[in-house]
């Protein structure tokens, strides 16, 4: 599978808060179980919630929760949230063009 840091560090972010049933995370608290850089995680953290994924939750720590149901969420459509409607051929299958792209023929010449 080929996975760029921003779909892979994304994935662990998303799989570890719908694994666990702690409530809400700070951004504190998921850089240091998942090691990734702080940064690049708040960054990702604020994409997430304005992509409508996570929500966040402010006090005197910012939280993130889920803003959708765990059943509304699935591997294609945070692909193609983050990276188009062709995120999902080019980033896990590997492929230069999508298969379901109207202009890919088969040529059987």
């Amino acid at each position: 599978m080929i996975l760029n840091k921003c779909i892979e560090y994304t994935l662990n972010i998303l799989r570890f808060i719908a694994t666990r049933n702690e409530g809400m995370y700070s951004s504190e608290y998921l850089y240091h179980k998942l090691k990734v850089p702080y940064r690049y995680l708040s960054r990702l953290l604020i994409d997430l919630a304005s992509y409508g994924f996570l929500k966040s939750i402010s006090g005197n720590i910012c939280r993130f929760v889920f803003a959708k149901d765990l059943g509304e969420i699935n591997l294609t459509l945070i692909i193609n949230t983050l990276k188009g409607s062709d995120g999902l051929c080019n980033y896990i299958l590997g492929y230069s063009c999508c298969i379901t792209d109207k202009s890919y023929v088969i040529n059987d010449t």
